[in-house]
Formats: structure tokens, C-alpha cells, sequence
């Protein structure tokens, strides 16, 4: 079974998937009546101008929702997904969105499962060319500190890499390196 904060942040890049493929609104105000409303820009959205998620949770969710910010609509619909899978719906929607707000925006916008499986079979193959396995935490809680770290252990000593980086990009480029000194030397 999944960890709760696993399912979601799947329905939460669906949500900002969804609302990435339209236009940005914004919230207008009749002068006469200071009747709240929204309308649409005309302008894409653009993921790169939100630094966290915080930011972006605070734009107008779109006519479908009414006046309401992207942020209530999300929490309405995590707290669906967790009343199926706790008994405290409401307080593991509000540690997971209070996690969520501090987070960069690609952590929403990226779900790339499938690229990063193929990445990680890449690194695997290089690094044993190079005598080295890959191993990765098995912490399923995507908020967790030690959620997708690798680590490199080398094949004839069974010991850990410890001057290795433990993140995918950061392997990436240090597996390109060993592969260029080895060349070299």
C-alpha cells in the first residue's frame, strides 16, 4: 500500500496539471457593488514564474471553482483522497499543504516517473561497468528527508562511496567524470 503523502501528491500534480494547461486568472472586483470575481488573461501559465509552491497556490483556481484560490481547491480534493485512507483526513491534509507551501514549484510540476526509471536503469549500467552498485532509499513518503537518495557502493570493498553526491542529477555528472578518469587513467 502507498504512504498517504505518496497519493497525495499524485492527486496534487494532477490537479496542477490540469490547471497548467489553461489560461491564468485573476481576481477583478466591480466597483459599484466590490462584488469579487475572476477572469481569464489570456496568458498561458508559466510554471517558471513561481520560486515555491506557495505562490502559485494562491492564484485564482478558474471560473470552474468560483472565487475560490488554487489552494482551497486543492485541500478540497486531498481531503477527499485521504478520508479513503485515514481516520484524520483533515489534519494529514493540513501537514501535508503546510509541507507543500515551502517546497519549489518543480516538485509539483514534474511528475516524471516514468523518465526517471529510465534514468536510474542508465546510471545502474554505467556504474557497473565501473564496478559499482546503485542503491536507493525505500522510503515511500515523498516529503521525507530521504526520500529518493542514492547511494554508491563499490563492488570489491562493499563499502559506500562517501565522496559521491546522493542525489539523480548529481550521480549523473559524477558517473560522467569516473567514466572520463578512467579513459584518461
Amino acid at each position: 500500500m502507498p504512504h498517504l503523502n505518496t497519493l497525495l501528491t499524485h492527486a496534487a500534480h494532477e490537479l496542477v496539471a490540469g490547471h497548467l494547461e489553461s489560461n491564468r486568472h485573476r481576481y477583478i472586483f466591480d466597483p459599484e457593488t466590490l462584488v469579487p470575481d475572476i477572469e481569464d488573461t489570456g496568458v498561458p501559465c508559466d510554471p517558471s514564474i513561481y520560486p515555491i509552491v506557495g505562490y502559485y497556490l494562491s492564484e485564482a483556481a478558474g471560473p470552474d471553482h468560483g472565487i475560490l484560490t488554487l489552494r482551497d481547491v486543492l485541500k478540497d480534493v486531498l481531503i477527499k483522497v485521504a478520508q479513503e485512507h485515514t481516520t484524520k483526513p483533515q489534519q494529514a491534509v493540513a501537514t501535508f499543504c503546510a509541507d507543500l507551501e515551502r517546497r519549489p514549484f518543480q516538485f509539483l510540476a514534474g511528475g516524471d516517473d516514468y523518465n526517471l526509471v529510465r534514468r536510474e536503469a542508465n546510471l545502474r549500467r554505467k556504474l557497473k561497468n565501473l564496478g559499482h552498485r546503485l542503491t536507493k532509499s525505500r522510503t515511500r513518503d515523498p516529503l521525507g528527508s530521504n526520500y529518493r537518495v542514492y547511494d554508491i557502493i563499490d563492488r570489491t570493498a562493499y563499502e559506500i562511496s562517501v565522496d559521491a553526491p546522493r542525489h539523480l542529477a548529481g550521480l549523473e555528472r559524477w558517473v560522467t567524470n569516473a567514466q572520463q578518469d578512467e579513459l584518461v587513467g
